[in-house]
């Protein structure tokens, strides 16, 4: 920086090269990819995974009509009320972690 610009109105900033030194170019040869980029998905990322799909399969399978049932009767005592206690509250959030979700 030169400091014997400030306050001039000029630009305070070193000559030339400016522009390549800050895009890391200062040999002036344009940038290009890495040649072995590349990612992989370890095989505990492909187990989760797994895991994760085989939970979703399991609880979306079932008669519809009995799921349909199940979820008219929780619905039903989500807007009576009944589940806002404490005790349920708490249930839940053990169930919650007990099954894995610990993203809250």
């Amino acid at each position: 920086m030169n400091i014997g610009n400030v306050g001039k109105g000029d630009n305070v900033e070193r000559g030339s090269g400016r522009n390549q030194r800050t895009e890391g170019r200062r040999d002036g040869e344009q940038p290009r990819p890495a040649a072995a980029d590349r990612a992989a998905i370890s095989a505990d990322g492909r187990d989760a995974a797994a895991r994760f799909d085989a939970h979703v399969a399991a609880a979306a399978g079932g008669d519809t009509a009995e799921r349909m049932a199940v979820v008219a009767q929780a619905l039903k005592k989500l807007t009576g009320g009944e589940l806002d206690t404490e005790a349920v509250h708490r249930a839940v959030a053990e169930r919650l972690h007990g099954g894995g979700f610990l993203s809250i």
